[in-house]
């Protein structure tokens, strides 16, 4: 899979909740476009105990373990819009913690695009063949081919008197 570069979650707003309450982070994230063939992943940082999700209004998910970062959620098509998204985070804090985490990135989003199709592409590198004459006086023609591409011939002449082969022939194409 091709990754397109991830986008920082930004604009987070939270009050500071009290004792036994949950604290409540709002953001946006901007998508210039969804491509059909792309799939969207939110990796969440750790930021409390138990997190319930929701994006543009919708519940995402509900009491997500965020004690430590990481963990990601693939986001359905249907929950984004081009354009601004409106992210929010209701949070239960960590035992005796009182305060919300500080941090500036509360999250990434990553969007994946499907690997393309393999292609055919021409080989521009050498190839070795190793060939033995019938007859040290005959030429040897070594041809290749391949679908949809022209066939290429070289032609080695015979042996020189003494046995010693030629160094290299030259390739012709036979369309």
């Amino acid at each position: 899979t091709s990754l397109a570069p991830m986008r920082a979650l930004g604009q987070w707003r939270a009050t500071v909740p009290q004792n036994g309450e949950v604290y409540d982070l709002t953001g946006t994230f901007e998508l210039a476009n969804l491509p059909a063939d792309a799939a969207f992943d939110l990796y969440l940082p750790s930021v409390g105990r138990r997190t319930t999700l929701w994006l543009n209004d919708r519940p995402l998910a509900r009491d997500i373990d965020t004690t430590h970062a990481g963990p990601a959620l693939t986001i359905a098509h249907h929950l984004l819009r081009p354009g601004l998204n409106r992210i929010q985070l209701i949070v239960t804090p960590l035992p005796g913690d009182s305060r919300i985490p500080e941090r500036d990135d509360l999250g990434l989003v990553r969007l994946r695009h499907p690997a393309s199709a393999p292609q055919r592409a021409l080989f521009n590198g050498l190839a070795q063949v190793i060939v033995k004459a019938d007859s040290p006086n005959a030429p040897v023609t070594l041809t290749a081919r391949a679908e949809s591409l022209s066939a290429v011939t070289v032609t080695a002449p015979p042996a020189a008197p003494g046995g010693e082969p030629p160094r290299s022939a030259s390739p012709h194409s036979t369309d």
